[in-house]
C-alpha cells in the first residue's frame, strides 16, 4: 500500500493500537514501512453543497508517533531500531468554514504528554530534536498582536517548557546543559509561555534559580492576552511573581537584576486601550515594602 494513503485500518496501525510487539515485528520484517504516513480524514459537518462546503479533521501520523501516543515503549524502541524517523511529526488539520488550525506533535512532545522519562531519554539519545519548537498554526496567526511580532513569539510547543510544566527537573536540566533556549517564547492561542514564566507560575524555586543561573532573562518582556490585535500588552517575570503573591520569588528576581520599575502594559477589556503601570502598583503590602526599599516607584 502506498504509504501516503495508509489509514488507521492498516495492519501495522492496528498492531500498534493493540500493543502487540509480535505482530509489529512480523509486519515490519514482512516489508511494512516503519515511516509510512497513516492518514485519516473525518468530515464533521456539511454546511453547503459546494465541493469544499464541509468541516473536517484531517490527521497524519506515523507508526512511531502512534506507538508513543499509546505509550507502547517496546514497540517505539523497535521501530527506531528499524529506522523510524524520530523527528517525523504527527499533524492535525481542523478546518471550520474554510479556516484551518494546524497542530503538530513530535514523538518527543508526545512522550512528555505520557510522562515517560524512559522514552524521552531514549528519543533524545537517538537524535530527537529538542531545540525545535513543534509548530502550530491557527486563526490568530495572520492577525498577530504587536507584542507577538515584536518579541518573535513562535507558535507551538518547546520541549524545555514542556519538561518544566511536567515537573521533570532532570530532563529540563539535561536540555539546558545541551543548549536548549532558556528564553524561547511560545504561544498557543493567546497563551504565552517562556520556561521562566512557567517555573514562576508553578512556584518552583529551584528551577527558577537554575534557569536564571543559565542566562534566563529576568527582564524579558512576555506577551500578554490582548483585547485586540493592534495592542501591545505585555508583562515581565517580576510582574508574574507579584501576581502570584510570592515574595520569595520576587526577591530572587530582584537579587538577580530584575528591573523594579519595568513598565507593564495591560489592555483594558472594556475600552481596548493600553494601560501602563508599574510593579509597585499591584503588589501585596509586604511585596510593596520590599520593592520600595529597592527603588520601586508608583
Amino acid at each position: 500500500m502506498d504509504k501516503e494513503y495508509a489509514d488507521s485500518s492498516h495492519p501495522l496501525a492496528l498492531a500498534i493500537e493493540k500493543n502487540s510487539i509480535e505482530d509489529v515485528k512480523h509486519l515490519v520484517e514482512s516489508g511494512a514501512d516503519v515511516n509510512m504516513i497513516i492518514h485519516d480524514k473525518i468530515i464533521t459537518e456539511v454546511y453547503n453543497s459546494e465541493p469544499d462546503g464541509f468541516n473536517y479533521i484531517e490527521k497524519k501520523k506515523t507508526p512511531l508517533t502512534l506507538s508513543v501516543k499509546k505509550n507502547a515503549i517496546e514497540i517505539a524502541k523497535y521501530l527506531i531500531e528499524r529506522g523510524a524517523n524520530v523527528n517525523a511529526e504527527a499533524t492535525r488539520h481542523k478546518t471550520i468554514y474554510g479556516t484551518t488550525d494546524v497542530t503538530s506533535k513530535s514523538p518527543l512532545t508526545l512522550a512528555f504528554k505520557q510522562n515517560s522519562i524512559e522514552l524521552i531519554r531514549y528519543l533524545i539519545e537517538h537524535g530527537a530534536d529538542f531545540k525545535k519548537v513543534i509548530p502550530a498554526k491557527d486563526y490568530y496567526e495572520e492577525r498577530a498582536p504587536k507584542c507577538w511580532k515584536k518579541k518573535k513569539v513562535i507558535s507551538g510547543k518547546y520541549p524545555l517548557t514542556i519538561a518544566i510544566e511536567h515537573d521533570m527537573a532532570d530532563i529540563a536540566k539535561y536540555l539546558v546543559e545541551h543548549d536548549a533556549d532558556v528564553n524561547v517564547q511560545t504561544r498557543k492561542g493567546f497563551t504565552y509561555k517562556t520556561p521562566l514564566k512557567v517555573a514562576i507560575k508553578k512556584g518552583w524555586i529551584e528551577m527558577i534559580q537554575y534557569l536564571i543561573d543559565n542566562d534566563a532573562d529576568v527582564n524579558m518582556e512576555i506577551c500578554d492576552f490582548p483585547g485586540g490585535y493592534d495592542y501591545k500588552a505585555m508583562k515581565t517575570p517580576l510582574s508574574i511573581a507579584i501576581r502570584h503573591n510570592s515574595l520569595e520569588i520576587v526577591k530572587i528576581l530582584v537579587e538577580n537584576g530584575a528591573d523594579v520599575n519595568a513598565e507593564i502594559i495591560k489592555n483594558d477589556p472594556e475600552t481596548f486601550n493600553d494601560i501602563e503601570f508599574y510593579p509597585l502598583d499591584t503588589a501585596r503590602a509586604d511585596i510593596k515594602d520590599y520593592l520600595a526599599k529597592h527603588g520601586a516607584i508608583s
